[in-house]
């Protein structure tokens, strides 16, 4: 395991799990609407698997399920199998279920509980059989293998107090079918991947050592998340977790509760994991509540990488609790273990046990391993609650068990929007699935910065404040209390573009008027403090003269700048300029250097368009993609849609802070005007919106055959960045066609509504780049941006939901200060032929069409 700490866990209401609810201090600023964990990795090394459920169908199918009053056993499963999200309504009643539920063979699905939804098997330990039990002193008899024998119904038992049990039972009920065995709730298996349970209550017949089923038996389903359940009396087990024989295993299991009552007799083994040697599992335990009851595997792990983090053992005379046992690497932080609960952690007398305990309250170690590792971490991040609260927070409002039903109600806050609000449709829609991103991220930050704009635009909504904590809790994920940060990556011009939530932030909280808000502003404006100071003095810089100053893109691409940058960089530093040191004109010449290098470097003259990426050492191994000659030596070859809406945005946000006083800012406006006008040539006239490759339409194709097409995040770039200069007065009045149709047209090509209220936003290109030398595929060349193995057109794509919400924003505030209906985007008609006899678009030989 590797290090990174603290996950991002930003409460952002999905486009499947949002309703109103209101802010508490107990578990609320710690719970995900959103997996995490090792559920949502891909591998030892973290590499991000979007664990979704039912979510993952590009319109999801749902039903809402009550109670029949007789057997739901048939209902249940039938319902799985046709919908993709399955609502478990308790609001009439128990759901009665007569043996587990085997869903082998699907995958992608989402089953949550609403109005208290529980189920209860069928069969359970009466008082009178556990009398009986107790009566035949069962617990004399042995559990060592081997040491069983035969039933009178055929079947071969290994352990001798498992047939002593079995047969007594059988004799008492007369059913030789042992058909109770199998009272359990749901089995999982290798053909199950991407499952969600959430919020529902587990009844289980009562513990007994009849080798009977788990409330939940995972064997061997992958990228699993159970969340806010509570198990109660499984047979064998609460929930067993592993035998994933031939790959590895990745599940998370959180914020539950697991609890034995006085149903149970013998065997209140609550969670076994692993087991399958050979096989990893890889599995976090976190934020769930050990409660009466429980005796042993709180849980026990064999062939686990495991991360048990902040759970409250309360279950005082057990045996056992955490057990940590062959081939396993353990990191157990932050649990809190009440007086009276014995053997808190026992490892096995194994060599290849690898463990770190860090800040665990009550905590005692018996066996201990010698295999120390004070290096183990994770590669995810994620909250981690002060030990002392724990008790707290896990038992608080939204805490551990099925507390959550009012935030998974199955109508959508985004239909309370009206249908103009597109912002806040977008935020409620499907903002924590970006928002809630595993590290610190320029998509997480773009979405959680387009968020905290929603919320200052619309300060009234029942839902902003809320919201508004959310953003923190984003933010708040990557510092200490003091604001430094917990796991910053140098070398990464990417990696400074999140601190603009920040400022936001910092002015929200100065502005309350407490020594809470002050000590908050204090924290966020240390933070922007530090990556001020990283990017201005220390972040490499291109020396040779033709391009000195101009920021690196990243410490890999040496002496390279590309048009994202801006954005990632210099507009940070403008902000903090505005913020911090608005007279610092030396500074606001820095961000202008940046600007002004890279047009003169990258604006190609009679095509009006920049190129994505200039080299100052084009012959450098990493820069194998630049040209080596000619006028535009060092450029990229192609003009890349998100490239430039990187920039036209960068560039629009800066001029509306920079001193209109400064030398530089007439360069800057005109180099916008430019931009602007350039990019009007190249609207596709039909739609409003424009292509992923710029100067081409889509009878351009790749080598392997992927057209060009329509793209939504370069376009709800440009759509911003229109509105806001309109806005600002940056640019005049004959753009407001453009604009408007630019608006509108993203609402009509890219933005999908789901039944329910909710919205998409479809055809994003995934990501885009330029080398460096081992990654030849990214040449720049127009094939690559069509057929590049990270060029993918995905839906609901962060770096698209931002600038969608923050072009909404824009056309809202448009409406709301000028109520009269704009102009209908006019006719497609054919374009005027520019000065420079170029056409609007190139047919895929390089005509002018």
């Amino acid at each position: 395991m590797r290090k990174n700490r603290l996950l991002n866990l930003t409460l952002l209401v999905s486009m499947l799990l949002s309703a109103s609810f209101a802010y508490a201090a107990d578990a609320t600023p710690y719970i995900s609407l959103n997996a995490f964990g090792w559920g949502t990795c891909s591998d030892v090394n973290g590499t991000p698997y979007n664990l979704d459920g039912g979510q993952r169908a590009e319109n999801p199918k749902s039903i809402v399920l009550t109670a029949s009053g007789g057997d739901d056993y048939q209902a249940i499963i039938n319902a799985i199998k046709a919908n993709d999200i399955i609502y478990l309504d308790g609001s009439k009643g128990d759901f009665i279920i007569s043996k587990q539920m085997d869903i082998r063979g699907v995958s992608n699905k989402s089953i949550i509980g609403i109005n208290g939804a529980r189920l209860c098997t069928k069969w359970y330990v009466t008082p009178e059989l556990k009398q009986q039990l107790i009566d035949a002193n069962l617990d004399r008899y042995s559990t060592s293998s081997g040491t069983g024998g035969t039933l009178s119904n055929g079947a071969s038992v290994n352990e001798q107090r498992e047939l002593k049990t079995r047969q007594l039972i059988i004799d008492i009920t007369g059913d030789d079918s042992e058909a109770y065995r199998n009272s359990g709730f749901f089995a999982i298996n290798t053909s199950n991947e991407n499952i969600i349970f959430r919020n529902l209550i587990f009844q289980g017949p009562g513990s007994v050592d009849v080798g009977g089923s788990d409330l939940i038996s995972n064997n061997g389903a992958t990228h699993v998340w159970i969340d806010h359940c509570e198990f109660i009396d499984g047979l064998d087990g609460n929930l067993d977790s592993g035998k994933r024989e031939g790959s590895e295993q990745f599940v998370t299991y959180s914020w539950n509760i697991f609890r034995y009552t006085e149903r149970s007799y013998s065997h209140p083994y609550s969670n076994g994991v692993g087991w399958s040697k050979g096989y990893l599992q890889y599995i976090t335990y976190a934020y769930n509540i050990w409660g009466n009851g429980c005796e042993y595997r709180l849980p026990v792990a064999d062939w686990v990488y495991i991360h048990i983090l902040n759970n409250y053992y309360n279950c005082p005379g057990n045996s056992q609790a955490i057990g940590i046992n062959d081939n396993s690497h353990a990191l157990i932080e932050g649990n809190y273990v009440v007086e009276g609960v014995r053997n808190a952690c026992v490892f096995g007398n194994y060599s290849d046990i690898f463990y770190l305990n860090r800040n665990n309250y009550g905590f005692q170690n018996y066996g201990e391993a010698t295999n120390t590792d004070q290096n183990l971490e994770v590669p995810y991040q994620y909250p981690c609650i002060d030990v002392m609260q724990v008790p707290e927070v896990l038992t608080g409002k939204y805490g551990a068990g099925a507390t959550i039903g009012d935030l998974l109600q199955p109508e959508k806050e985004a239909m309370k929007a009206k249908d103009s609000d597109y912002s806040k449709r977008m935020v409620l829609s499907q903002g924590e699935a970006w928002s809630a991103m595993k590290s610190w991220d320029y998509v997480s930050g773009l979405v959680t910065k387009s968020i905290l704009k929603c919320t200052t635009q619309y300060p009234e909504d029942d839902w902003t404040q809320r919201a508004y904590a959310w953003c923190q809790t984003y933010a708040d994920a990557a510092l200490n209390s003091d604001g430094s940060f917990r796991n910053f990556k140098k070398g990464n011009i990417d990696n400074i573009a999140s601190g603009k939530v920040f400022f936001e932030l910092y002015d929200r909280e100065l502005s309350k008027g407490t020594s809470q808000g002050d000590a908050n502003a204090a924290k966020y404006k240390a933070a922007a403090d530090y990556l001020y100071h990283y990017l201005r003095y220390e972040y490499s810089r291109i020396q040779k003269e033709d391009g000195k100053g101009g920021f690196y893109h990243k410490d890999v691409y040496p002496n390279q700048m590309w048009l994202d940058g801006l954005y990632m960089g210099a507009a940070f530093y403008a902000e903090y300029l505005h913020h911090f040191a608005a007279d610092d004109m030396e500074g606001w010449s820095d961000v202008a250097n940046q600007f002004i290098t890279i047009h003169r470097h990258t604006y190609d003259k009679d095509m009006q368009l920049n190129y994505h990426g200039w080299s100052a050492e084009p012959k450098d191994p990493n820069s194998f993609w630049a040209k080596t000659g000619g006028e535009y030596m060092g450029c990229s070859s192609e003009f890349w849609g998100r490239g430039m809406g990187w920039y036209f945005a960068a560039l629009t946000d800066v001029l509306e802070l920079m001193p209109a006083t400064h030398e530089d800012y007439q360069a800057l406006k005109e180099i916008l005007s430019q931009v602007a006008a350039g990019l009007k040539l190249w609207q596709d006239p039909a739609s409003g919106v424009w292509y992923q490759l710029l100067q081409y339409d889509d009878s351009y194709k790749g080598t392997c055959g992927n057209r060009n097409y329509l793209e939504a995040s370069a376009s709800c770039m440009f759509a911003y960045s229109y509105l806001k200069a309109l806005r600002l007065g940056l640019i005049d009045e004959s753009y407001r066609e453009t604009a408007e149709a630019a608006y509108k047209g993203a609402l009509e090509t890219f933005i999908t509504v789901n039944n329910d209220g909710s919205i998409n936003i479809n055809q994003s290109c995934r990501s885009a780049g330029l080398g460096p030398s081992n990654n030849r595929q990214r040449d720049g060349s127009a094939s690559y941006y069509l057929c590049g193995s990270d060029v993918t057109v995905v839906s609901n794509e962060g770096k698209a939901i931002g600038p969608f919400i923050m072009a909404s924003l824009e056309w809202e505030w448009l409406q709301a200060t000028n109520p009269s209906e704009p102009s209908e985007p006019s006719e497609p008609s054919e374009p005027e032929t520019p000065e420079n006899a170029l056409y609007f678009w190139q047919s895929a030989n390089g005509t002018p069409v």
